[in-house]
């Protein structure tokens, strides 16, 4: 943030236009003359033409723009700091060949338990086969066949063209064939034990597999969630036919689309998403994040899970520091989300507010923060990169000021009783700027929407792993030391904070309200202890599954014998159990089978 932003004399001189470098991550405030330094060229070039250099003049004799406490002067910084985002290319970035460090998947590292192997030192985890490189979203557990087609009672997936659509992408939906909408009609309701018996007999259907999932991590049972997640996520990569070079170029050049509000796309979006939270809360970071990346880039501005709130800190977490600053100056325009039910949990009681902008990714509190732990990551001079994160702590402070002691206690430092550390804490938090009071005066309209409060939670619940370091720890005091230096005494940066108020009162940031703050934790809420009590974990294995088939696939054994009996059982093998089993009881009863073939047959016509 320039100084100008948040220097204490802001109240005597309104003439100053309200500034929105600091949030744009633009260091100077003041337009760059570069005009007067150009080199003179040899052989006397001709004058620039006079209407540029008019133009330039006019520029700058500008009228100053209204005080930062008027509405209209909150709007213009709004529009500003929207059309710089998309003059720096933040609307159009996915749509290039190559796709953004923060959207780009990489084929092959969406295997939790290899990665985990690989971490404890396992060779293992450090070969990847073949049929790991080729699939999507990384092969299905071993000894339950092949997924079906939509031919064989699977999914398909189709082009469609939302309203939302965008020229150069390609959105598309998922579809259930007759036999698979029959089957989730079937499996809506019932206990687990109910559920895992229709996912033996059906092994890749979505639907049960996906709660039985969440079951078993509600319930402390990770290691069962995970073959299921994978199992769900296969059926809808039979479906994009991954393996096709269409998709996989799709998938690199980030242009498609799916629409999670349309026939059974919602819950492949929360498959992927419960499964990234596995992959997180397991020790496989990179697994989490490109899953993330993946789940985001089917539409990054739609966003319907909310991973904009949590990407910055999963990607630090694997090591992608490049990611994260691609993200913050080259940021995405945030646009409403859609009415997608990809949550089990309600969310918070929020407003309904009026929407009257889009936004940008540049007023996320998480991603401002971690900017400076990205910083100090990549590559460079130690100390003009340390230089350089300080100043983005002192910036994200600036604009949120909730972040300091909302972090501290995430990370566990009371600043009143902690004096473990060679710096005080005490020092910056009975600052005017970070004040309580302050802070909610500032801000009360984006409280009262919500979001904002879920975009803190979410930041700190995130990050509060990374800033608990001690050096991380350091690095926040020495920028929240640094603003104090900027601001002053007693003072506030109110500009900046009336922007990010309206930011996350009036635009679409707004639709972050509609996002549990539960799905931010790497584990799910936990039922009673007496939840999993009769659950049978054995109808998960591959042996059940075996059974299954067999039962399903038998030929039936007549006592009465005779003719037809061979026809009859073709018949009653294409029959569900409890109807088989009728006509099973009528033939011990001594009904000959020819007598019953006529009325079979007519059920299978």
């Amino acid at each position: 943030m320039s100084d100008s932003d948040s220097d204490s004399s802001e109240e005597e001189a309104p003439q100053q236009k309200p500034s929105f470098g600091a949030l744009l991550g633009d260091d100077s405030s003041e337009s760059s003359s570069s005009d007067d330094d150009e080199p003179v060229l040899p052989k006397a070039p001709p004058p620039p033409p006079k209407a540029q250099q008019k133009r330039k003049k006019k520029k700058k004799k500008q009228p100053p723009a209204p005080p930062a406490e008027d509405d209209d002067a909150t709007e213009a910084a709004l529009d500003a700091a929207i059309a710089e985002t998309r003059k720096e290319g933040g609307a159009t970035t996915t749509t290039t060949t190559t796709a953004p460090p923060y959207l780009r998947f990489e084929f092959g590292r969406v295997d939790t338990a290899k990665e985990v192997a690989a971490a404890l030192g396992s060779s293992v985890g450090k070969r990847r086969g073949l049929q790991t490189r080729r699939s999507l979203l990384g092969a299905p557990p071993d000894g339950y066949g092949i997924a079906p087609t939509y031919g064989k009672g699977g999914l398909r997936c189709v082009k469609r063209s939302p309203g939302r659509a965008r020229p150069h992408e390609q959105w598309h939906v998922f579809e259930a064939s007759d036999a698979y909408a029959q089957a989730t009609a079937e499996s809506t309701a019932g206990d687990p034990n109910y559920l895992a018996q229709r996912v033996a007999e059906r092994p890749y259907h979505a639907p049960p597999l996906v709660a039985l999932a969440t079951f078993a991590l509600r319930v402390g049972r990770k290691e069962l969630a995970e073959p299921l997640l994978r199992r769900a996520t296969t059926a809808y990569e039979v479906a994009l036919n991954a393996g096709s070079e269409r998709t996989r170029d799709l998938v690199k050049s980030v242009k498609l689309r799916v629409d999670a509000c349309a026939g059974e796309s919602a819950l492949f979006f929360k498959a992927l998403h419960v499964r990234a939270r596995v992959a997180s809360s397991s020790g496989a970071p990179e697994t989490a994040a490109n899953l993330l990346r993946f789940l985001l880039a089917l539409d990054p501005w739609g966003d319907p899970c909310g991973v904009l709130l949590r990407l910055d800190a999963d990607l630090l977490q694997a090591g992608d520091a490049e990611a994260v600053l691609a993200l913050f100056e080259s940021p995405l325009t945030v646009v409403s989300m859609p009415p997608a039910d990809v949550f089990d949990d309600a969310p918070r009681k929020h407003m309904s507010p009026h929407v009257t902008h889009d936004s940008s990714t540049r007023l996320l509190p998480g991603l401002a923060l971690n900017r400076a732990l990205a910083l100090l990551r990549v590559p460079g001079d130690r100390k003009a990169k340390r230089t350089r994160a300080v100043n983005a702590v002192a910036d994200a402070l600036a604009a949120h000021p909730h972040l300091l002691t909302n972090m501290l206690g995430a990370c566990g430092v009371n600043p009143n009783q902690d004096f473990t550390t060679s710096y005080d804490f005490r020092e910056v938090v009975l600052h005017e700027h970070f004040r309580k009071q302050t802070r909610r005066n500032c801000l009360a309209q984006a409280y009262a929407v919500g979001a904002y409060e879920l975009a803190l939670d979410a930041a700190c619940i995130r990050g509060r792993k990374l800033w608990a370091e001690p050096d991380a720890l350091k690095l926040l005091h020495d920028g929240a030391a640094a603003l104090i230096k900027r601001l002053g005494p007693g003072k506030a940066s109110t500009q900046t904070l009336a922007v990010v108020d309206a930011a996350w009162s009036r635009t679409a940031l707004v639709k972050y309200a509609r996002v549990p703050v539960e799905v931010f934790a790497d584990d799910l809420p936990q039922l009673g202890p007496d939840a999993a009590e009769g659950f049978d974990d054995s109808l998960l294995t591959v042996e059940a599954y075996q059974r299954a088939q067999q039962q399903q696939q038998g030929r039936v054994v007549f006592r009465g014998g005779g003719g037809g009996g061979d026809v009859v059982g073709e018949i009653l093998a294409q029959l569900p159990p409890d109807l088989r089993a009728d006509f099973q009881r009528q033939i011990d009863a001594g009904v000959p089978p020819e007598e019953l073939e006529e009325a079979l047959m007519r059920l299978v016509m």
